[in-house]
């Protein structure tokens, strides 16, 4: 018979003991230092994109405070856009992103303006939907594409947490054009914009588009499960 774990103790609210954590940034940043003084670059380099990959892949933008508060030195953060193009499961996963069309709104408050738009990953089908305010979001997978999947999607991830939207922009995907949807919004008193991509009058003028931020935002989720599928991969899970 296998022992049960035994559990972790309980902190009082009283107790001081500090809790040292496993990883040190400031040790890697003088490790990188030692290495940058003796001219080992490449291994600086390898540091650096570990350290991107331990961070979930962050970017540039957000390790760079990191480093600086740290006390990286200038000329090791200098090297961090090199280490950064030689993740293999970064370049792998990248998009080329759409232009969106010059077009502004200004959502008031949140739920008042929400865009909606499907994807496929793997040959499994997802929907997301995003409030224009706050950026926050929903996603799920769907089975198939019909009004009805599209409709529980809406009501188990948005409607009955948050209450029916006051406009909602999506594509011209059939479910969502359809007269079936358009009722639905009248039922709820949603105002919905069709959206989409431009009359193709050319392949570039077939580009733009107007669901541009629910486009941006399924891009980021399909770059977020392919490397969490890749990592998963690699740890053997």
């Amino acid at each position: 018979m296998v022992a049960a774990p035994t559990p972790a103790p309980k902190r009082s609210p009283t107790d001081k003991t500090v809790i040292r954590p496993d990883f040190n940034l400031r040790r890697v940043v003088s490790q990188m230092d030692a290495l940058a003084a003796v001219g080992d670059l490449p291994a600086v380099l390898a540091i650096l994109l570990g350290l991107h990959v331990r961070f979930w892949h962050a970017p540039v933008a957000r390790l760079l405070p990191l480093l600086e508060a740290a006390g990286c030195s200038k000329e090791i953060l200098k090297l961090l856009p090199k280490a950064i193009k030689g993740c293999k499961p970064c370049t792998d996963y990248a998009e080329q992103p759409p232009r969106p069309m010059i077009r502004a709104t200004m959502a008031r408050f949140f739920n008042h303006m929400c865009q909606a738009d499907g994807f496929v990953l793997n040959g499994v089908s997802y929907a997301l939907v995003i409030d224009e305010c706050f950026c926050y979001k929903q996603a799920a997978q769907l089975k198939d594409h019909t009004f009805d999947t599209w409709f529980s999607f809406f009501w188990a991830n948005w409607f009955r947490f948050f209450g029916p939207m006051h406009y909602l922009t999506v594509d011209q995907e059939g479910a969502l054009a359809g007269t079936e949807c358009g009722t639905l919004c009248d039922k709820y008193n949603i105002s919905r914009v069709l959206a989409g991509s431009d009359s193709a009058k050319g392949v570039r003028a077939a580009r733009h588009t107007r669901t541009g931020l629910a486009e941006a935002h399924v891009r980021l989720t399909k770059s977020t499960m392919r490397k969490l599928a890749h990592s998963a991969k690699t740890e053997g899970l």
